[in-house]
C-alpha cells in the first residue's frame, strides 16, 4: 500500500516488533474469543461476557458503569445485563447507602461460567502460541 511500516517497542529487550506482522493477530485473538463463547449454555455474546469479565474483576457495578466500560448506551447495556440475569449469571442489588442505587452482581453460576471460558481461554492460547514462533515479528535487522 506504499506505507511506511509501522513498529513498536515489544518487551524489554528493547527490539521493535512490525505492526504489519501482528495485524493477523488481531483476527486470530477476535476468533479465538468467540469459538471460546461457542457451545456454552447459556450462549452468550462478547459483550455479554465481558460483562462478567468486568464484575469479577471490578467488583459489583451500575449499568451506567458497564455500559460506559462497553462504550454503548445504558439502555442497551441493560438489555444485555437482563438477559445475564434470566439465566441468572449475574443479579440486581440495592445499594447499602442509597436503595435506589442498584448494582449488578456476579452469581455463583456466572462465575462458574467464566471460569470455565478462562479455561477454554488457556487451551485455545496454547494452540495459538504454539504457531508464534513461525511469525516473523521483528523487523530486519539495520547495521
Amino acid at each position: 500500500m506504499g506505507q511506511q511500516p509501522h513498529h513498536i517497542h515489544c518487551g524489554g529487550d528493547g527490539h521493535e516488533c512490525s505492526v504489519e506482522a501482528l495485524l493477523p493477530l488481531v483476527g486470530a485473538v477476535v476468533a479465538l474469543a468467540v469459538r471460546c463463547l461457542t457451545g456454552l449454555e447459556p450462549e452468550l455474546t462478547l459483550p455479554q461476557y465481558r460483562i462478567l469479565q468486568l464484575l469479577d474483576s471490578r467488583g459489583p457495578r451500575r449499568v451506567s458503569e458497564i455500559a460506559a466500560e462497553l462504550g454503548v448506551m445504558r439502555p442497551a447495556a441493560s438489555r444485555l445485563c437482563d438477559r445475564l440475569q434470566r439465566h441468572r449469571l449475574v443479579e440486581r442489588r440495592s445499594g447499602l447507602a442509597d436503595r435506589r442505587e442498584v448494582h449488578l452482581h456476579l452469581t455463583p453460576a456466572g462465575a462458574a461460567l467464566l471460569g470455565e471460558i478462562i479455561n477454554r481461554q488457556r487451551a485455545a492460547l496454547s494452540d495459538l502460541a504454539a504457531t508464534l514462533p513461525n511469525l516473523d515479528i521483528r523487523p530486519p535487522h539495520r547495521p
